[in-house]
């Protein structure tokens, strides 16, 4: 077994922090959003506007994020070959309603902003070491590989389209369970 030296040390701190700064950033927009919705969902007493909120929130937790960053990668943002603006957007985007999924009315606005916050940056920072040491460049490798046979970058969509179908239909139900049942 290999002792670590100080160049590996150095590559894992990089890692770290390149990590935690796409969670710092990726969690900047669902935070607004959810302490936002949490405020207005704890001044309302109204079941309809927190199944509504869920299910928003579902939708976005739906886009799976290795499809959602392939998909923009090649769709959305394709004169930028910054990596780190991919994964920030890609996990922005896939977190934005983590907190209208995550409100619990018996507890207060605080509670559920700490709770949330914590769940948010504990999710992006998981997915932010996913994508950013193995899936994008795993991605872009595979998807150059595609389209090398195939020289049409759409065959993102089918992909981002099928991981949507399956993760909406897991988590919808799930959501309204959870506000249905006690």
């Amino acid at each position: 077994m290999s002792a670590i030296t100080g160049n590996n040390w150095n590559t894992l701190l990089e890692a770290v922090v390149i990590n935690l700064k796409i969670m710092g950033l990726s969690s900047i927009v669902p935070l607004i959003a959810g302490v936002v919705v949490t405020v207005i969902l704890g001044l309302s007493d109204k079941k309809a506007a927190r199944m509504i909120f869920r299910i928003i929130g579902v939708v976005f937790y739906s886009l799976a994020p290795i499809a959602l960053l392939y998909f923009l990668h090649f769709k959305v943002l394709t004169k930028s070959n910054d990596a780190l603006l991919a994964i920030v957007v890609t996990l922005s985007i896939s977190h934005f309603g983590y907190f209208f999924m995550h409100y619990q009315q018996k507890d207060s606005s605080i509670k559920n902003i700490l709770v949330n916050l914590l769940g948010l940056l504990s999710s992006t920072f998981l997915w932010s070491g996913i994508a950013g040491l193995i899936g994008y460049s795993d991605m872009l490798y595979k998807s150059s590989m595609i389209r090398s046979f195939t020289f049409d970058p759409s065959v993102c969509f089918p992909a981002l389209v099928i991981c949507f179908g399956v993760l909406a239909i897991l988590n919808i139900p799930r959501m309204i369970l959870k506000e249905v049942m006690d």
